[in-house]
């Protein structure tokens, strides 16, 4: 027995043991102040500009950087930011007496674009309407994987996690439980910072002599030397060019998968169906929840060897009719142009650097199209409402 000390007392009691409280409260409380600090967004600016991180923040900086408001944002992918042309779609929005701002972000999915559309409507709430460029293959799964968490984490709101980022949560996927702890988004991060500071701070001085704005970077070169008639005669190139040769092992890759291939033309097989049921009914909830007057949703041009090779049978209807609703209802307005390269001058492989990406000549070709149905959708439905 200690000296002095009551055992009956529960005051001593809690006297003896309080080395072990104190080893288990302040690693916790540590824990808590980093994920408050985390949250909070104090490791941002310190965050690699080459992570999934770092882009969504130099998004953020961006966007700050905008001296005046904006009311209406591109939001999409590469596909967006690449086959869209900005320049474009400013003058549209100048002739209305607004401000259009690209809020694109590379390898973005449903979860990022849903967050962000209503982080945007959190801070800059001028923004009223969107331009959403989404591929057809950006539609036809719940998500694209759980690196999205990270891309989300600089944007995210509230304590707990989305519907969008409760679907990416898979027991078996260490990384999708970053969902829940922004420590966990940020843990390769910080580890890679704590490998490397000295290399951190190299990157952080580059990026910070970049202009946020000059993200933009095609290629005028096209893809017509390249066998891409169908997903085998693209597999069976043989190019001189190490963008060939990266193009050729994508369609090996794409090969591999064919004997899989879900089949989607009626009659569906039951868990197919209820699969399709419930993609359809996510997409619908998805663009019915974004916080915009009308937005206009455009299908950006897909190479023939992916639709006619790569997804599955049917899937043109599908996407026809998961559609449906949302646009007889008038609350969106729906742009196809998933087969406007297709009869381009010298064929679709002119239209395109790689397999997803325009040219930009392609990618001004493509707006120019667009923007008369774009303009009328967005403005024309505007003054009738407010007449």
């Amino acid at each position: 027995m200690t000296p002095g000390v009551n055992v009956d007392d529960p005051t001593d009691e809690l006297f003896m043991n309080r080395p072990i409280l104190i080893r288990v409260l302040l690693p916790l409380a540590v824990l808590v102040l980093v994920e408050a600090l985390l949250r909070l967004g104090y490791w941002e600016s310190m965050a690699s500009p080459n992570s999934r991180i770092g882009a969504t923040v130099r998004l953020k900086t961006r966007l700050a950087q905008e001296r005046e408001p904006f009311q209406l944002v591109t939001l999409g992918n590469s596909r967006a930011e690449l086959g869209l042309d900005e320049d474009v779609l400013q003058a549209m929005a100048n002739r209305h007496g607004q401000r259009h701002v690209r809020a694109t972000l590379r390898g973005a999915n449903w979860l990022t674009w849903v967050t962000l559309a209503e982080w945007l409507k959190a801070h800059y709430p001028d923004v009223d309407n969107a331009i959403i460029a989404v591929s057809v293959g950006d539609l036809l799964w719940t998500n694209n994987g759980s690196f999205e968490v990270r891309m989300v984490e600089p944007i995210r709101q509230g304590l707990w996690p989305s519907r969008e980022a409760r679907l990416i949560f898979d027991p078996n996927d260490s990384d999708s439980y970053a969902i829940w702890s922004s420590l966990l988004a940020y843990r390769a991060d910080l580890a890679d910072y704590v490998r490397d500071p000295t290399g951190r701070q190299q990157q952080l001085a580059r990026a910070a002599q970049r202009s946020p704005s000059n993200v933009r970077a095609s290629s005028s070169n096209n893809i017509c030397d390249l066998p891409i008639q169908s997903l085998a005669s693209c597999a069976a190139g043989q190019p001189g060019t190490i963008v060939g040769l990266n193009i050729v092992s994508e369609c090996k890759q794409a090969n591999q998968t064919l004997a899989t291939r879900e089949d989607w033309r009626p009659p569906l097989a039951p868990p197919i169906r209820k699969e399709r049921q419930a993609v359809a009914t996510l997409r619908r909830l998805q663009l019915q929840g974004m916080p915009y007057r009308r937005p206009v949703v455009v299908l950006m041009p897909v190479l023939k060897l992916w639709r006619q090779d790569a997804f599955p049978p049917g899937h043109e209807a599908w996407v026809k009719q998961m559609f449906e609703p949302l646009v007889a209802s008038g609350r969106i307005t729906l742009i196809d142009a998933t087969d406007f390269f297709d009869a381009a001058p010298g064929g679709e492989c002119t239209a395109f650097y790689d397999l997803y990406h325009q040219t930009p000549d392609a990618s001004r070709a493509l707006t120019e199209y667009l923007v008369p149905q774009i303009e009328a959708a967005l403005y024309d439905s505007a003054q009738r409402a407010a007449q």
